[in-house]
């Protein structure tokens, strides 16, 4: 009699392991991963299109912002866009989401993120590199050389791109004995697969 109690209990406890309460919700597959944004570089105060690109974006069917109270944001399309150049995925996306964006002019830097929506839920928040009062240059080709370079005036940040896979870009500045100059990149703590060095 007592070997049909074991089976019994045995039963019970499945069945109270299979209960309702105790359920996980199913976890959602590849959600939307937002790698980084081009441009680099938003400047508040403007209405400007904006491309965010990063893995499982193709479906993305809204756009969030916070951390910038009166942004306005407007999705336009999302879709697949391969890595150009045989690039890993891993590093440029799979696929990427094109929007209008307005932030105010107030818009703080290091505040101010993204959130890609789609299917299978929410994007981590993306921070967004904003302009400060630093006066802005824009790169201009050619300054591919030294026999080519690109005179700036400091302090200033200058807004480049890369052209291709060894493009280089020389910049000329003058200065005198015992100055001292600091140059920063800001591209791959921003997500841009831009391995950039100085010399």
């Amino acid at each position: 009699m007592s070997r049909f109690a074991i089976p019994c209990v045995m039963l019970l406890a499945l069945g109270a392991a299979a209960a309702p309460q105790d359920k996980k919700p199913p976890e959602k597959k590849n959600p939307p991963k937002l790698l980084y944004a081009i441009p680099l570089v938003v400047k508040p105060g403007e209405k400007q299109k904006v491309a965010v690109r990063g893995k499982s974006l193709a479906t993305a069917t809204e756009v969030k912002v916070t951390g910038a109270d009166g942004a306005k944001v407007k999705f336009v399309a999302a879709r697949a866009a391969a890595p150009p150049n045989n690039y890993p995925a891993e590093r440029l996306g799979d696929s990427e989401v094109e929007l209008e964006l307005e932030l105010p002019k107030d818009a703080k830097p290091g505040e101010v993120k993204l959130v890609v929506v789609g299917p299978a839920g929410e994007s981590a928040p993306y921070t967004l590199l904003l302009r400060d009062g630093t006066q802005v240059v824009a790169e201009k080709e050619p300054n591919d050389g030294f026999d080519q370079p690109q005179t700036l005036a400091v302090p200033c940040a200058v807004e480049a791109s890369i052209k291709g896979e060894r493009d280089v870009d020389v910049f000329k500045i003058e200065g005198k004995k015992g100055d001292t100059l600091r140059i920063e990149v800001q591209a791959a703590r921003y997500g841009s697969p831009v391995d950039a060095v100085c010399v």
